[in-house]
């Protein structure tokens, strides 16, 4: 465990379902900084938890009840009020584990932390010049909860909160059709909630949205400075936009028995 100043317990939290090629990293990266262990599990079938034994976690099975619950439960299950939240794709690198453990234990007056998150783009990391998304990570239980939202959910805390240096690492994209088949699901969820909009916000979102968020995520996220997979990806986040909305835009078809 990294040493800094006093010792303040932390739990290291993780949801996971068939992550055997990852978990590990996960956890030995939680390890350094993190007093316990939690891995709520979704009935994995394969070695992911033969593989959390090693580390000697609290391990926990539960059905899968959508990501925002998912994570709620598992932070449930933690007995420490700092908390490291983590999903099995996902790891610390040695800068941000040190920055957690020196902010944690600085009496600070935040109430949590984000990081910025490195993506693996199908064969590469993405250029560290390129634009990382940040993420509400660590955080005081008490003061924490997680939105509701169907997809893409996240930590929302009472009190304030600021950056750390370092990141973390995400093994998620590990190849153009895992990306596409993800996309497929979370258009899906995302597209059943929203409302319907009027036919000329269709005809906008389907046509202008989608060219749009290629720009976005090429140009001003600096994509290009990750060659073709950031070329490829931009592409994918494209056909995302679009397929939410074609989504939305086919349940009104239906609603309306045309």
């Amino acid at each position: 465990m990294i040493e800094s100043g006093k010792n303040i317990a932390i739990s290291g939290v993780v949801t996971t379902f068939n992550n055997a090629d990852t978990i590990a990293r996960c956890l030995a990266s939680l390890k350094t900084i993190c007093t316990e262990l939690v891995v709520l599990d979704s009935g994995s079938t394969d070695a992911t938890r033969a593989i959390c034994e090693d580390f000697d976690v609290r391990f926990f099975t539960q059905a899968f009840a959508g990501y925002s619950a998912q994570k709620t439960a598992a932070l449930a299950l933690a007995s420490h009020n700092w908390a490291v939240l983590l999903d099995s794709d996902e790891a610390l690198d040695l800068q941000a584990q040190q920055a957690i453990r020196e902010a944690v234990c600085s009496d600070t007056p935040h109430s949590g932390f984000r990081l910025p998150r490195r993506e693996l783009i199908f064969w590469r990391y993405q250029h560290t010049r390129s634009k990382h998304n940040r993420f509400l990570r660590v955080f005081k239980r008490s003061k924490a909860q997680i939105s509701p939202h169907l997809v893409h959910e996240s930590v929302e805390v009472d009190g304030s909160v600021t950056d750390l240096n370092g990141y973390i690492i995400h093994d998620g994209d590990i190849s153009i059709a895992h990306k596409l088949n993800k996309l497929n699901h979370y258009s899906s969820l995302a597209a059943a909630a929203k409302k319907s909009p009027t036919r000329a916000g269709h005809t906008l979102r389907l046509t202008l949205y989608p060219a749009w968020y290629f720009l976005r995520a090429y140009l001003f996220r600096r994509q290009f400075l990750n060659g073709w997979a950031g070329y490829i990806n931009s592409v994918e986040l494209a056909h995302y936009a679009f397929l939410k909305y074609a989504k939305v835009f086919e349940r009104g078809q239906k609603k309306d028995g045309l």
